[in-house]
């Protein structure tokens, strides 16, 4: 039971009109029953589909994860914030694409703190930018890695670079061997829940 004064006197008023079971306190008091501050919380997610397609026609798409770093959530502050200087810099030119995302075989985990690729750049490559109207919460950025590009790498990590250099999102990924018998689409999607 409270020890709050305030409380006492509700709970006494409030069991002449009602019954509170024994040992319990009129939880109206906004003294000591401070209302609980519910906070609707926006947070960026994505996912990235991509599409191999080989030169005789037939292709496979899959689904992989990726995360929204810390420097890509922080644009998004300054952005409703108004905070920045000149030009707005916060919007995604290219993707990044690397060799270092895995180890043993197994893609690294991308900590919120990552701010670059575990390793060099391989390919950089411009996006398209689009938003669905119907999804108008969503943005999906296009890029694509020809058949005659990057071959004979592997690639593992790719992220979304904005204008300010900073990263938005990164992946990692098991190892895909770049021939010049594949092209590889990719349809990296950040959205809002």
């Amino acid at each position: 039971m409270c020890k709050c004064e305030i409380c006492a006197n509700l709970t006494r008023m409030a069991s002449s009109i009602i019954k509170l079971s024994e040992g319990s306190c009129w939880k109206e008091c906004t003294h000591c029953h401070p209302p609980t501050l519910q906070l609707e919380v926006v947070k960026p997610q994505g996912k990235i589909s991509f599409t191999v397609k080989n030169k005789d026609g037939t292709e496979a798409t899959s689904i992989i994860r990726n995360k929204v770093v810390l420097t890509g959530r922080n644009a998004f502050a300054a952005s409703l914030a108004n905070q920045f200087n000149g030009e707005f810099p916060f919007y995604v030119t290219q993707i990044l694409f690397g060799n270092n995302g895995t180890v043993g075989g197994s893609p690294r985990l991308v900590p919120d703190s990552q701010d670059a690729l575990f390793g060099a750049a391989i390919l950089t490559k411009p996006v398209i930018a689009s938003i669905d109207p119907n999804l108008p919460q969503q943005v999906t950025f296009t890029s694509t890695i020809d058949f005659d590009e990057a071959v004979g790498f592997t690639i593992d990590e790719m992220a979304l670079e904005m204008a300010t250099g900073d990263l938005l999102s990164m992946s990692t990924f098991p190892i895909i061997s770049k021939t010049s018998n594949i092209q590889l689409i990719f349809n990296w999607q950040i959205y809002f829940v």
